[in-house]
């Protein structure tokens, strides 16, 4: 068994949060899991306590910890966006509002006018998708929180509230960053200063963004004795879970298309040039060089949807094992699926 040959790989979801130890050849050779929940606010609000990612990381690397001499990185992939205010000290002020909110129309659609569409596809490679860029949530806060945004050191996504606890570090990623509506997207170009500005966001709030591969710092103790790993061992940065899934996949050259199917639904297309479009999102690859286009819909939310409101009474198992496969073996074909039991983006 050597010493330091594993990664502690971690990923954080809409759900749940899975982690892995993997050695040097790919191989799994542990896995553990966490499930969480988030919460409904107000008027399409959906929001989530970061504690409880901080709490499922926590559990996960306890029940991994007898490979702790085996654990010589760590490295997280995170759903995106969750925008996150922190204090100084990478405590949350406040919930994380994150994908799946639809409360606000109203910023965005302010957002839009201001900027105007062909500007912000031109800098941000997106419009501003309530809820799948989080600068329409930021102008939410600033609107009714107006007190938290000031107090706040920090604006990030989940990624920096982790590598905060984590290394002690103000980061992000690419691919998170550009998911934020305040990053030069199409020219992989650091945050925009003119957007900054214009919106009225302090660009000292924003963190330093850093390859996904690059390393963030070291474990600190604090962080080691509550995920009872070795103290100063090597955290990567990461990065978005939809752009980790694409490199995961094997997916970095032009043309290549993932599919994946879990809490939501997405399809991934990889780029070696930007091609901003307002029919779908465009992000930072993984790979220098790279983006991807993708579309999303709700999927496993949807169907849990379902059976919570109308197949309560049937065994979760047996609905998803048994009933579910023999609705759709009845299905003759022509039928269609429009996604917006939660808001198409």
């Amino acid at each position: 068994m050597a010493r330091g040959d594993c990664v502690l790989a971690v990923d954080a979801g809409t759900s749940s949060l899975k982690a892995a130890v993997v050695d040097a050849d790919l191989t799994i050779v542990a896995r553990a899991q966490s499930a969480y929940s988030y919460s409904l606010s107000g008027d399409r609000g959906v929001e989530i306590d970061p504690e409880k990612i901080w709490q499922a990381l926590v559990a996960v690397s306890r029940r991994l910890s007898r490979y702790r001499d085996r654990i010589g990185t760590v490295a997280a992939c995170t759903f995106c966006p969750a925008l996150t205010l922190m204090d100084a000290e990478g405590r949350a002020l406040r919930n994380s509002i994150i994908h799946l909110d639809r409360r606000t129309h109203t910023q965005a659609r302010r957002a839009l006018r201001q900027v105007g569409e062909k500007r912000f596809l031109s800098i941000t490679g997106n419009l501003p998708f309530p809820g799948g860029i989080s600068l329409t949530s930021l102008l939410w806060i600033q609107e009714h929180e107006p007190a938290l945004l000031k107090a706040a050191s920090q604006i990030g996504h989940m990624n920096t509230f982790l590598l905060k606890r984590l290394v002690n570090r103000w980061v992000t990623d690419p691919t998170n960053a550009s998911m934020t509506g305040l990053y030069e997207t199409v020219t992989a170009g650091g945050w925009h200063e003119g957007l900054a500005r214009e919106f009225r966001i302090d660009r000292g709030k924003l963190p330093l963004v850093r390859h996904c591969a690059a390393s963030a710092g070291k474990l600190r103790a604090a962080a080691a004795r509550a995920l009872n790993l070795k103290p100063g061992i090597r955290v990567v940065v990461g990065g978005g879970d939809t752009a980790c899934a694409a490199y995961g996949a094997g997916d970095g050259e032009a043309g290549e298309v993932l599919n994946i199917a879990g809490s939501s639904e997405l399809l991934t297309v990889t780029m070696d040039k930007p091609l901003p479009s307002r029919r779908y999102n465009l992000r930072m690859h993984v790979i220098p060089g790279r983006w991807i286009a993708f579309v999303i819909t709700v999927s496993g939310i949807a169907l849990e949807w379902f059976r919570n409101e109308f197949c309560r009474e049937i065994d979760k198992a047996w609905f998803y094992r048994e009933y579910l496969p023999s609705v759709l073996a009845m299905q003759k074909g022509g039928e269609t699926y429009t996604p917006h039991l939660c808001g198409d983006r």
